[in-house]
């Protein structure tokens, strides 16, 4: 498979969770560019920093399906304006991941799970 990354991310402008919310459910890689770089490092951006790090983390628990693992479009699930997901599937097992980036939240049923995501959020769905 191919190994994607999303280049768009740069400081915390307009819409820069929905990028990486959007880069989570589809496993892309994070080419995160902070132009003011040279500058300081990630702590001059605390937000950004505390998010990427909630989004890298829930990478690691989920280390088996998002590294491992098979992608499988969703193309089953109902979802709603900007919200995407994905499913990944890894030992006979299958989590879904899923990003909110409409500006209300949504709920959504993935094999009988309802899941509220919050608006410019993500989450993970065990389906097994």
């Amino acid at each position: 498979e191919c190994i994607i990354s999303n280049r768009y991310i740069h400081d915390e402008k307009r819409n820069w969770r929905k990028e990486w919310n959007y880069a989570f459910a589809f496993n892309l890689i994070f080419a995160v560019s902070m132009n003011r770089g040279r500058y300081f490092d990630i702590s001059g951006y605390p937000e950004t920093g505390k998010y990427l790090k909630e989004i890298i983390d829930l990478r690691e628990k989920y280390r088996e399906f998002f590294y491992g693992g098979r992608f499988i479009a969703a193309d089953d699930l109902e979802l709603e304006g900007e919200t995407y997901a994905s499913h990944y599937e890894s030992n006979g097992r299958r989590i879904t991941a899923l990003c909110n980036n409409n500006d209300s939240p949504v709920t959504v049923d993935v094999y009988g799970k309802k899941t509220v995501i919050e608006p410019s959020c993500h989450a993970v769905v065990e389906n097994f």
